[in-house]
């Protein structure tokens, strides 16, 4: 089987818990369409669990490049207290706003990491794919995390820019595709801001799967079952 997660922010407990729910086995893989970092308490836990998972395969979401760029512009100097004079003066400003939108939880939590476990963890995230294709339940799914921006039929996603993948977000209310059996599944805006009823649920529409529950926000964490359409949620919503 194939399940998708997305927007997780560091809320560990929830993932965890969704992860228990799908109980996922060897033969299984569970796609998360990025944003793993940032916002929520325990980013980095997230991730090393992931780590740990051969079944788990991650996409790249806004929040998870940041984190990997501003990290790794960092360096050694991360635990210094002037880190911030250590960047080159064309990156503070991106540092600046990265750290006010979220990334101050994924940078806290990273200076208590040893410096094997910080390698590790930035390795791990420049393995992170731009979009799968994934073949399931005689449909096809094109799974990446906010949109394919510019997309014209028949265009190769591997010439596409991984930012016009991640940054930009689609447009729910037209099929990107033009065969009705091509869903893209995308996670970034959460589906309270898209679905008429504004309630924490995945949102469905033709040529459509949005994931992003606001988990963080305090609306759930959901996964979906590809091959079945089984719909797993974690997390208790206040919009409910």
């Amino acid at each position: 089987m194939h399940y998708v997660i997305s927007d997780i922010h560091g809320c560990l407990e929830e993932y965890l818990d969704l992860i228990a729910a799908i109980d996922p086995g060897e033969e299984d893989t569970v796609y998360i369409l990025g944003d793993v970092c940032d916002k929520g308490p325990y980013p980095l836990r997230v991730l090393q669990d992931m780590m740990k998972r051969p079944g788990i395969r991650p996409v790249m979401g806004n929040h998870d490049y940041t984190a990997l760029k501003n990290l790794r512009n960092l360096g050694e100097a991360v635990d210094r207290p002037d880190f911030r004079k250590a960047l080159p003066k064309e990156e503070r400003l991106d540092f600046a706003y990265w750290y006010k939108d979220g990334g101050y939880t994924t940078f806290d939590e990273y200076r208590e990491l040893s410096p094997e476990e910080r390698e590790a963890a930035l390795s791990y995230m420049e393995t992170f794919s731009a979009f799968e294709r994934v073949e399931a339940g005689k449909k096809t799914f094109v799974l990446v995390h906010a949109g394919i921006r510019g997309y014209k039929e028949g265009m190769d996603l591997k010439e596409v820019p991984a930012s016009d993948l991640i940054f930009y977000r689609t447009d729910y209310d037209r099929p990107l595709f033009e065969d009705p059996d091509t869903v893209l599944v995308t996670g970034h805006t959460p589906t309270f801001l898209i679905r008429p009823d504004r309630q924490s649920l995945i949102y469905e529409a033709p040529g459509h799967i949005a994931l992003d529950c606001g988990c963080v926000y305090g609306g759930k964490l959901a996964a979906l079952c590809l091959e079945t359409g089984r719909v797993y949620y974690a997390g208790h919503s206040d919009r409910i």
